[in-house]
């Protein structure tokens, strides 16, 4: 009778403790399958976002093209080049935006802004050297009545996609 009731405690004692590890062993595996979903969600939005990217950097070297009368060849040849040189102005804006992204919440001191107006115009400084650079590279391979029109083409690009946005953006988002 003693055996059987220290068997039927011990008994007791494992099922009460077991049944929280069970829980949490569960809870841990819904959290896992949560952190999974969210990954591919994330990866879902990712590829999306890269492929309206890769969109749009499709639609804006057409453009280009089209606008300074490329032939099928010269664009072949312009297009790496162009893309090399819009990928160096990326970079080299990167910095800048993450420094004014600091200020997103909060208003950047006198220093901070003094700073912010210098690294924008040294940024300014090295774009003028990449497209002293870039142009030169572009007269290798284009005529320059071609590459004259690249800036203007780029520009107008810049304005159409702009007001496209503008456009897709309802006026309630817009005012907030």
């Amino acid at each position: 009778m003693k055996r059987n009731l220290v068997v039927l405690a011990m008994t007791a004692c494992i099922v009460g403790t077991a049944s929280p590890a069970f829980a949490q062993q569960e809870k841990n595996e819904q959290k896992r399958e949560q952190k999974r979903e969210q990954k591919d969600e994330r990866r879902a939005n990712d590829k999306e976002r890269l492929e309206k990217f890769q969109k749009f950097k499709d639609e804006r070297i057409n453009y280009i093209s089209q606008q300074m009368g490329l032939t099928d060849e010269e664009k072949a040849k312009f297009t790496p080049i162009e893309q090399e040189l819009q990928q160096k102005k990326f970079d080299l804006y990167r910095k800048l935006r993450e420094e004014r992204g600091k200020f997103k919440d909060k208003e950047p001191s006198e220093a901070d802004t003094k700073k912010l107006l210098e690294l924008r115009a040294e940024n300014r400084k090295k774009e003028a050297e990449l497209d002293e650079e870039y142009t030169n590279k572009m007269l290798e391979i284009l005529p320059a009545s071609k590459v004259a029109k690249y800036a203007e083409a780029e520009k107008e690009f810049g304005k159409r996609f702009n007001n496209a946005r503008r456009r897709a953006v309802p006026d309630s988002v817009r005012t907030k």
